[in-house]
């Protein structure tokens, strides 16, 4: 299945409730799937959906702007490339990953998403297929912009049964430039599953110490990091280069730049 190259707005117009279906578009019990070069804006709920057994699936160059939900919700779904793709003004998260597996989150940008820019999360549900587990497992991020001003965490993990930890889930983050407002906006800069409580780490030092994750990573404070148009300012790019991780061959081929390339965020215009 592919869409590329198309306009998703303003979807849901009769205000179904979002779950179980409604969003822009929602696709279910597929294999070898690729959604490059769309936008989804200012659909009422999820602008992008997948769920109920998607496998080998690559999102690519996309626009998820001001849409009321989460620009791009991943759930039940196995084998996700995630990849130079912009996440802006999303009511929700940028990227809401639930019951998935195996999703790698590469060289995208977000800004401004209301709730978190990514969050993740294990529910109750669990499957004895090999595949589809149901248990968020293996989910990297890597060479991403994440710049925030609001609410209470930029970055979530989370267990419902607060029993398992975000080491156990083999949640790992590097490479990653973030950016908030101030040390209190927001005060967590990472909401972390930890077993019976939430651990909320306030700055990179003690996501570091805690996790040991995000080991090569900045975090800046005050002026965004972003132009307008949402590249990163000269400021950071002058940076970028001691953060950043050189971009697998199989992420590069994928997103049009060569093996080894270090770069932050998506690296391709926004569209527009």
């Amino acid at each position: 299945f592919v869409l590329s190259e198309s306009v998703i707005r303003g979807n849901n117009s009769e205000s179904f409730k979002q779950a179980p279906v409604s969003g822009g578009v929602k696709i279910t019990t597929s294999q070898n799937v690729l959604i490059s070069a769309n936008v989804f804006e200012q659909n009422l709920t999820d602008g992008l959906w997948f769920d109920a057994e998607v496998s080998d699936v690559r999102v690519l160059g996309n626009k998820f702007v001001d849409n009321g939900g989460n620009g791009l919700e991943l759930e039940m779904s196995s084998g996700v490339l995630v990849a130079n793709n912009y996440f802006i003004r999303n009511v929700k998260s940028g990227i809401y990953i639930i019951d998935s597996n195996t999703i790698s989150v590469w060289n995208n940008t977000f800004h401004d998403n209301k709730s978190y820019s990514v969050r993740l999360f294990q529910d109750t549900r669990r499957s004895s297929d090999p595949v589809f587990s149901m248990l968020v497992r293996d989910v990297s991020l890597k060479n991403n912009v994440l710049s925030y001003g609001a609410g209470s965490c930029q970055y979530l993990v989370d267990d419902y049964e607060k029993k398992i930890s975000g080491q156990t889930m083999r949640v790992k983050s590097e490479g990653n430039a973030y950016h908030r407002a101030g040390p209190s906006s927001p005060a967590n800069l990472v909401c972390w599953a930890n077993g019976a409580k939430l651990a909320s780490y306030k700055n990179l030092a003690d996501f570091r110490s805690g996790t040991g994750n995000d080991l090569r990573s900045s975090l800046s404070e005050g002026a965004s990091i972003l132009t307008s148009s949402f590249q990163l300012t000269p400021a950071a790019l002058a940076n970028s280069s001691s953060v950043a991780l050189p971009i697998p061959a199989a992420v590069a081929s994928a997103i049009g730049v060569p093996a080894d390339t270090r770069r932050l965020g998506a690296v391709t215009p926004i569209l527009k």
